[in-house]
């Protein structure tokens, strides 16, 4: 899934279009570069390279994540883990609801990393490798919103946008 992911991600930039606006960063804390994106509807998605990535809805409540090649997704206030079963002859996913401990760790991983990115971002410690379109300030639209997911909320259901089935 790794490598995946790495080749959906290379090209984020260009052909990521349900990002309306987006921004590639090199922060020197980081080896690979950061892609934040913002939908239309008003959500948020961060690439801290091709893993971890976080995704935020409209509420900026943690809707879905990618993390150590794992897939989860939010559900009722939880964190559920999306379990592939490779022998199943279509995609298969069984589900592991996240033990109050498990949800605390990824979260404190988010938050560390949301935090690293908000310390360069405020004291201009990033270079901009790219931005569409051209115009756009989506990193001073970040610097807003960073403080709010921090709080680590976590959604009710991962529907990019916030709304419940």
């Amino acid at each position: 899934m790794s490598q995946r992911l790495q080749q959906d991600r290379e090209d984020l930039l260009k052909e990521a279009t349900g990002l309306v606006d987006r921004v590639e960063l090199k922060l020197d804390a980081f080896e690979e570069s950061i892609v934040i994106g913002f939908r239309a509807s008003g959500g948020l998605s961060i690439y801290f390279g091709p893993d971890p990535v976080y995704h935020f809805n409209p509420l900026l409540k943690l809707r879905k994540i990618f993390l150590d090649g794992q897939r989860y997704k939010a559900a009722q206030g939880n964190i559920i883990r999306l379990i592939q079963d490779p022998d199943a002859p279509n995609v298969k996913f069984s589900l592991h609801e996240l033990s109050a401990t498990e949800t605390a760790d990824i979260l404190v991983r988010m938050n560390h990393l949301l935090k690293t990115l908000r310390s360069h971002l405020e004291q201009d410690r990033f270079t901009l490798l790219g931005q569409v379109p051209e115009n756009t300030n989506s990193i001073d639209r970040l610097r807003m919103l960073l403080p709010e997911l921090l709080l680590g909320r976590i959604a009710v259901a991962p529907h990019a946008d916030g709304k419940q089935p």
